[in-house]
């Protein structure tokens, strides 16, 4: 596999996929989140504001959990604004994507939280968002307050 990936890609493209497989990964509230949007620190600290501004935020430590494991749920289909052909919405070949970012995932966070209990996994099938890869953190004994920071 190895040496057909290098007949077809470049250094260039390997660049360029640094996000995906290496991401950033801030920590907001004692939580971490893997950032593929690129919003950092502040985009996500806003979105937590917001999120706890609605209704459906409560101040249990299972809503915060449940609030923090949605931020770090990513459809495979959806990281890629192009698909270069069928093979792109195959199950079996966003299933190896999925597979594929489960180690530098986990290696990354472990960068950034060492102490953190965080598992990196493929999702429970969901057929109306395809494959997903999920970032789940154990149970928070506190629920920050806004600002978070």
């Amino acid at each position: 596999m190895a040496q057909a990936l290098a007949e077809i890609g470049s250094v260039t493209d390997a660049i360029a996929y640094r996000w995906l497989f290496w991401p950033d990964v801030v920590e907001v509230g004692g939580a971490v989140f893997v950032d593929l949007e690129g919003i950092g620190r502040e985009g996500i600290s806003q979105r937590l504001r917001t999120a706890h501004d609605s209704s459906r935020f409560g101040e249990s430590s299972e809503q915060w959990t449940e609030l923090i494991n949605s931020f770090n749920y990513f459809e495979i289909g959806n990281i890629f604004a192009q698909w270069k052909g069928s093979q792109d919405s195959s199950e079996e070949v966003q299933l190896t994507l999925a597979a594929s970012l489960i180690e530098p995932w986990t290696a990354r966070i472990a960068t950034v939280r060492p102490a953190r209990q965080v598992e990196v996994q493929i999702a429970p099938p969901d057929p109306t968002l395809g494959v997903c890869i999920e970032v789940v953190q154990g149970t928070f004994s506190e629920v920050p307050s806004p600002p978070y920071s």
